[in-house]
């Protein structure tokens, strides 16, 4: 939804480059044409770090015991790869360090409005001058315990014709 909104949104969408990670489940429901944007598209399963030696929640899910979001759970693993056991940092993120070196610059806090699934009193004002809405929470906008101030926010990006 986040690649959608951006490149209707764009001016120059063949000026936008998105790196997205899902799980293998989700990679059919992904793979839409981009309307000029360059969109990568990666399973889980293509990054060889993230496996069962390391993480019980992975174990889970190869054993089939727990049906569970694997990216849900990554974003504990980045603080404990401290020590490089996980993966190793000068091989994973040097390019973009060097790509990027000196050209990036700290996002304004407003731009990434967070709560959406999960706050009612997220305020339009707030809506309105963010550039990433975050849908974290259990109430969602494509469940029906969606909060319904929010749902259009999601629902205007969604192609009906899938």
């Amino acid at each position: 939804m986040v690649v959608n909104s951006v490149i209707r949104n764009a001016a120059d969408p063949s000026r936008y480059v998105f790196h997205v990670v899902t799980d293998p489940m989700y990679l059919p429901t992904m793979q839409t044409p981009t309307s000029g944007a360059h969109v990568g598209l990666h399973s889980t399963t293509e990054y060889t770090f993230l496996n069962a030696s390391y993480s019980p929640v992975i174990r889970q899910i190869e054993t089939g015991k727990q049906e569970l979001s694997l990216l849900h759970y990554l974003r504990f693993y980045l603080p404990e790869n401290e020590d490089g056991l996980l993966w190793k940092p000068d091989t994973v993120l040097s390019a973009g360090l060097m790509t990027f070196y000196t050209t990036t610059r700290p996002l304004e806090k407003s731009w990434h409005v967070m709560g959406l699934g999960y706050n009612p009193s997220v305020s339009h004002e707030e809506i309105r001058k963010a550039v990433v809405l975050h849908f974290n929470g259990n109430m969602k906008p494509w469940l029906d315990v969606a909060m319904n101030q929010y749902k259009l926010l999601w629902t205007k990006y969604v192609d009906s014709d899938m």
